[in-house]
């Protein structure tokens, strides 16, 4: 059976394997991908932190 370490030990190794080809591409394109893809996102959570204050 696999204990928490075994599982961390799998999450490192998934992140790793998602993030390694991105390594040496340029900021400025990942960042504005980013900001393109999770927009919704972001502006949800916002509205929904502004409607709580």
């Amino acid at each position: 059976m696999c204990g928490p370490r075994c599982r961390l030990d799998g999450l490192v190794a998934a992140a790793d394997a998602r993030i390694r080809p991105l390594a040496g591409k340029d900021r400025g394109t990942l960042a504005a991908i980013k900001t393109t893809m999770f927009a919704p996102a972001v502006t949800a959570l916002r509205d929904t932190r502004t409607a709580a204050v």
